[in-house]
């Protein structure tokens, strides 16, 4: 080793300073921006389809929604993919636009008579479809005064606005549907099981058109005052559900 005290022996320098002293400091990263805050709903068109499903599952079975062909599977792919409004799954009409979605496929909607759905999603195509639309439910001496629906149906507008309609005007109700009534406009098919979700619909007037199958059971979990089926094909029991509605004042299934 050389001799420290040497003329010719290098000089050691001193140690360095705390290299990290020296650095600029590091800013901490910014977490990226979450892909569904930039979608409607805070959800992305996935995320809202699948909550749209989990609400539809509350009323119809899987396998019902699992059968493309079925009438709920269709109202469900129309909400989640289809419908302009497009909801938020935690919306107060969601419910009862797909169940009236689901009826509109059920009874052979878009071969009704009157007030089918528009051949296209353009303005010129749903107003088309508006003016094709005369039917309005009978206007009962029921109060508060209820909103009755004249548009097509399955246009970007509330249930409430769709021909045939009616719904609740007060403050506890409003926007439920109260009515629906649609005669002699050529619906066929069956109905559907999840009409009985409509917690407050009172009046349920489907005359003259081609409906059969069964009266569904689950009509008697309503608040009924009026049901009116008469001169369609249907068959089977009348619901035993039905003894038990004490609100019903005319039943007429003739």
């Amino acid at each position: 080793f050389p001799d420290p005290d040497s003329p010719t022996s290098p000089t050691l320098s001193p140690a360095p300073t705390n290299v990290v002293d020296n650095l600029l400091p590091i800013p901490s990263p910014t977490p990226p921006a979450t892909p569904a805050s930039t979608f409607p709903c805070n959800l992305t068109p996935q995320e809202r389809a699948a909550k749209l499903r989990e609400m539809a599952l509350k009323i119809t079975p899987a396998v019902t929604l699992d059968n493309v062909n079925s009438p709920q599977s269709k109202a469900l792919r129309w909400l989640s993919f289809d419908d302009a409004m497009y909801l938020c799954p935690n919306d107060a009409e969601v419910n009862q636009r797909y169940i009236m979605s689901a009826f509109y496929f059920a009874t052979g909607g878009g071969n009704w008579k009157e007030c089918n759905a528009p051949t296209g999603s353009s303005q010129s195509e749903i107003d088309a479809a508006n003016r094709k639309c005369t039917i309005v439910a009978t206007k009962y001496p029921v109060k508060p005064v209820r909103s009755l629906g004249t548009d097509a149906w399955l246009t970007p507008t509330s249930v409430c606005s769709w021909g045939g309609l009616a719904c609740h005007g007060d403050d506890k109700r409003k926007g439920t549907l109260d009515q629906i009534d649609i005669e002699n406009n050529g619906l066929g098919g069956s109905l559907i099981d999840e009409i009985g979700s409509l917690e407050n619909l009172r009046f349920f007037i489907l005359e003259q058109g081609k409906i059969g199958g069964n009266i569904p059971e689950t009509i008697g979990n309503l608040p009924l005052m009026i049901v009116d089926l008469d001169y369609n094909e249907l068959d089977g029991p009348i619901p035993q559900s039905l003894y038990n509605v004490k609100t019903l004042q005319q039943l007429d299934l003739n």
